[in-house]
C-alpha cells in the first residue's frame, strides 16, 4: 500500500493488511467497470462488500485476493449467483489441506486446474512444467467431482 501507518497513527498497523485488500478491490472495481462498460452506480460500484474475505484474510495474497474478485465481479456483471465459492477460495482451502496431507492425483489435477484458469500469465510461465492434459485425461472426472463438492462446500452469503 505504501503507507507507513504505524508512522502516523501508532497501533493502527494492525488494520494494515485490511487496508491493502480494501485497495486491491476498489481496484478490481474500476477495472471491472471498465472491462464491462459500467459507467456511474451501477451494480459494479455497489459490489465492494462481496469481495470481502472471512477466513483468514492475511493469506491472500495480492494475486489471489484480485483473482477472487474478478471472479465474483464477473459473476456479477453477468447477473450470475456469487455464493458459490471462487477459484481463489479453492486454491486457499487446498493450499491449506495439503499442509495436514498431501494432495490426491485427482485434487493436484484441480489444483493445476484451477491455476491455469486464474492465474493464465503465472501458469504460462511455470506450466511448462506440469502436463495439465495427461493429468486431465486420467484424473480429469475426478476432479469434477472435486471441483463440485469444493465450490459447494465454499458457499456463504455474500452481499
Amino acid at each position: 500500500m505504501g503507507l507507513d501507518l504505524e508512522r502516523y497513527l501508532p497501533g493502527f498497523g494492525i488494520f494494515a493488511d485490511q487496508f491493502e485488500l480494501m485497495a486491491w478491490a476498489d481496484d478490481e472495481i474500476e477495472q471491472a467497470q471498465e472491462r464491462h462498460g459500467e459507467r456511474g452506480h451501477g451494480p459494479l460500484w455497489n459490489s465492494f462488500l462481496t469481495l470481502k474475505v472471512v477466513d483468514q484474510p492475511y493469506m491472500w495474497t495480492e494475486i489471489i485476493f484480485r483473482a477472487h474478485c474478478r471472479e465474483l465481479l464477473d459473476r456479477v456483471a453477468a447477473g450470475k449467483d456469487v455464493r458459490p465459492g471462487t477459484d481463489a477460495e479453492m486454491i486457499a482451502a487446498m493450499r491449506e489441506s495439503s499442509l495436514t496431507a498431501p494432495l490426491s492425483s485427482a485434487a493436484a489435477t484441480l489444483y493445476f486446474r484451477i491455476a491455469a484458469r486464474s492465474f493464465p500469465l503465472l501458469w504460462a510461465v511455470s506450466g511448462n512444467h506440469t502436463d495439465l492434459a495427461s493429468y486431465e485425461s486420467v484424473h480429469g472426472t475426478a476432479a469434477d467431482e472435486h471441483e463440485g463438492w469444493l465450490r459447494k462446500k465454499l458457499t456463504r452469503e455474500r452481499i
